[in-house]
Parts: structure tokens; C-alpha cells; sequence
């Protein structure tokens, strides 16, 4: 399968309910990790949510967690998250991985962080400081690019600008390990890349399917991307949930 062909979207972040865009196939895979992670999380008293952005996602984990706290280094994401994704158990702040540390934070039971370990100049220092943030028993749960499917330049730079590494599975399970990590499991979301590279649902085909609401929307994007250990390696994105 060609990478060009792969379920890529080239901006910074993606927001499921931005009724402006279509791109059906990208914001559900997004929406359903989120899902996942929601499901996953048992008495989570604070829960970070790592690059929240607009703060969708925290106000997903907000709902089963005493304290969500969502971390972005774009000033002006955080200040849409707290207009439109606020509630009395969410707090936002301003952090700028590749320059500070997580290590005067307080401590966490889950660490929420979908598609942000490659934008890192220093990802093993982070994912460090993540081990160390978790109180004993907590679970870190992540997602990143399969460098099958991560578009290149030709010469082999990731040609999504934001991106600075490559990585494979076993390249994240090694970097899990290696910050302390166990009881990994890994998992995908492979029919959105399916269909674009065996059916030819293009980003402009089946992208463009109009939805009546945001519960229409989310129960094909459930249908279509929920996360699952089938056919994992044809997945855009791997996500690992990581045990301390």
C-alpha cells in the first residue's frame, strides 16, 4: 500500500465537531481514541490529556474523572478550549513539551496522549517524565503514526511538517520499555485506511457524506474507527495502552 494513499491529514490538530470540514474518515479515527480511552479509565481521580488543543478530548475525559487537566503549548487553543470545553473539573495550562518539564505537575492515574509523541524533539525524555508522573498502577494511553503510512519527502523526512520522527511499533514498544513501562497492549483502527487503499473510498468520497447531528456522526465513526487489536498493522495510527 502507497503512503500517499493513507488516511493523512496535514494539519496540527483535527476537531471531530468542526461542522466545516468533512474529512469523515480523520476525525473519527480522532473522536474514537478518545472513546477508548474514556472506556478505559476506572477511578481516574486526575487525568492529563497531553496537546488537548481546542480541549474536545478533555471534556470527553472530564466526564469520567474527577479532574481533567488539559496541556497544549498554543496559547490561542487553549483559549478556545476554555470558552467552548470548560466545566468546574477541567483545568488548562500552557506547556511547552520540548522546553519544560512534567515533573512539577501533579500526579496522575492516566496519561491521555494521542498524536503528539513524533511532533517531540526529545520523545524518550517525555515519555520519562510521563512514567514519572503516574502515581503506582497508572496507565499511560497513546497514539502514533505507523511510519508505514506516514507520508515522506523524498528525502525521507515526514512530509507532514509538524512531524519530526518516524516510528514503527516496535520502535514505541522499545521507547515504552525502555521509560519503565509494562503491560503493553497495542491496538488500531484499520478500516479508515482500509477503505481508502483497497475499496478507493477516497477523502473526497465517503468525506463528504453529510451527518444530521453529532450522535449520527459519532455512531458511524464508532462503527468505522473504535480501536481494536484486528488488523492492527494496517492501521494510519498504533495506540498503546502502557501500564507503571
Amino acid at each position: 500500500m502507497n503512503a500517499e494513499k493513507s488516511v493523512f491529514f496535514e494539519e496540527e490538530f483535527v476537531d471531530p465537531f468542526d461542522g466545516e470540514k468533512n474529512d469523515f474518515l480523520v476525525k473519527a479515527e480522532h473522536l474514537m481514541r478518545y472513546r477508548l480511552a474514556a472506556d478505559r479509565i476506572k477511578n481516574g481521580k486526575i487525568v492529563y490529556d497531553i496537546a488537548c488543543a481546542n480541549g474536545y478530548g478533555t471534556k470527553i475525559l472530564s466526564k469520567v474523572s474527577e479532574k481533567a487537566i488539559g496541556l497544549d503549548k498554543t496559547g490561542s487553543f487553549l483559549n478556545d478550549a476554555r470558552e467552548n470545553n470548560s466545566s468546574d473539573n477541567i483545568e488548562y495550562r500552557q506547556a511547552d513539551l520540548d522546553k519544560e518539564s512534567l515533573s512539577n505537575l501533579p500526579k496522575a492515574d492516566y496519561i491521555i496522549c494521542f498524536e503528539t509523541i513524533e511532533h517531540l524533539e526529545k520523545p524518550e525524555k517525555f515519555l520519562r517524565e510521563a512514567f514519572d508522573l503516574l502515581n503506582a498502577g497508572g496507565v499511560l494511553i497513546c497514539s502514533v503514526p505507523n511510519r508505514k503510512y506516514d507520508p515522506v519527502k523524498e528525502d525521507g523526512a515526514p512530509k507532514n511538517e509538524f512531524h519530526k520522527h518516524l516510528f514503527s511499533r516496535a520502535d514505541i514498544t522499545n521507547m515504552l520499555e525502555s521509560a519503565g513501562f509494562g503491560g503493553l497492549e497495542s491496538l488500531g483502527q484499520p478500516w479508515p485506511n482500509i477503505l481508502v487503499n483497497y475499496f478507493h473510498w477516497t477523502l473526497g468520497g465517503l468525506d463528504k457524506i453529510a451527518f444530521k447531528n453529532d450522535r449520527s456522526f459519532e455512531r458511524w465513526a464508532r462503527r468505522i474507527a473504535y480501536p481494536t487489536k484486528r488488523l492492527r498493522g494496517t492501521s494510519y495510527s498504533f495506540i498503546f495502552i502502557a501500564k507503571k
